[in-house]
């Protein structure tokens, strides 16, 4: 060769170097232009080229560091940089990626942060699965986002199927309830009405705030021994006591009498107290009926017949 064509190849030379050079140089920026992991490994997992943020993901992952640099991690098997867990389940996906050739996209977490995960394959001249490259985008903000929105609508669907004074379940939710009991279950369940005694007289003696007070006793006191209660309207609650026998129910009811003679509701204005008194009926389901309105029905004979032999509810003098 002369010297002049070894000129000119060495100058060839160095203009594609120059060339490759800058070739990488920019491919370098433009992974690091991307708040993304952005990984390009063989089918083997081994690391061919990867960006800053996937460098410091990886060294945050690596149950013993990775090493001091981006650089130093090229050739390295991406899944020894993993927690064993971890790097079997991305393996698993790699696998899936590179039999299929159809690219992947999932989310994971990694030690309290969300990661939204895509791996792509990059196919040979042959036409298999030749490389992979992976990009995985931090959503730990998204993440958070979505799980305080879901629980402010279920603590809003919550409140719509609660009665706003008592807290108990409202009208619909405690009929919702029994109907999804009976439609669903086969085994013993005790449908009690209890009924507030003297209402209108407590309404007309201390006034309507204080006959409010007297329903949120009466929730109160029947909200014991995992039983489900709604208020069904008015003056009226349903307690719905699941795989109770009738045994079950009447030793609710007794322990329920016995906590309303304790109660009482006072106006010190007035100088006037009245008991808080409330009669119990009990259906028992599917002894006495299994459709839901027949069993609200003979709870509510059953509770009305004790109420007619129950002592007129009347105030009485506060002590001096």
């Amino acid at each position: 060769m002369t010297v002049e064509g070894i000129t000119n190849y060495t100058d060839a030379h160095q203009h594609i170097s120059a060339a490759l050079r800058d070739s990488q140089e920019t491919v370098r920026a433009l992974l690091d232009a991307t708040t993304e992991t952005a990984l390009l490994v063989d089918t083997e997992g081994h690391i061919l080229a990867l960006n800053e943020v996937a460098y410091e993901r990886l060294c945050n992952l690596a149950p013993v560091g990775a090493a001091g640099n981006r650089d130093d991690l090229l050739g390295q098997n991406v899944f020894d940089l993993f927690p064993p867990g971890l790097a079997d389940q991305r393996k698993a996906r790699n696998d899936a990626v590179i039999r299929s050739g159809v690219p992947a996209r999932f989310e994971d977490e990694r030690a309290g942060r969300w990661m939204d995960n895509t791996i792509y394959p990059i196919f040979g001249p042959d036409g298999c699965v030749a490389k992979l490259a992976v990009f995985s985008y931090d959503i730990t903000d998204r993440k958070r986002t979505e799980v305080a929105l879901e629980r402010a609508l279920l603590e809003e669907q919550e409140r719509a199927r609660r009665d706003p004074l008592t807290g108990a379940l409202n009208h619909g939710a405690i009929v919702e309830e029994l109907q999804r009991f009976v439609e669903r279950s086969s085994e013993g369940l005790a449908v009690l009405i209890a009924d507030l005694d003297g209402l209108k007289t407590i309404n007309d003696t201390l006034g309507h705030p204080m006959g409010d007070a007297a329903l949120v006793a009466v929730a109160e006191t029947l909200l014991r021994d995992r039983a489900i209660v709604g208020r069904y309207g008015g003056d009226e609650f349903v307690v719905l006591l699941p795989g109770a026998d009738r045994t079950r129910a009447e030793g609710y009811k007794q322990t329920v009498e016995a906590e309303f003679m304790n109660r009482e509701i006072a106006d010190e204005h007035r100088d006037v107290a009245i008991p808080v008194r409330a009669s119990i009926g009990i259906a028992m389901h599917p002894e006495d009926s299994v459709a839901v309105n027949r069993l609200i029905e003979l709870a509510d004979s059953s509770m009305y017949a004790e109420k007619r032999r129950r002592p007129v509810v009347r105030p009485r003098r506060l002590a001096a």
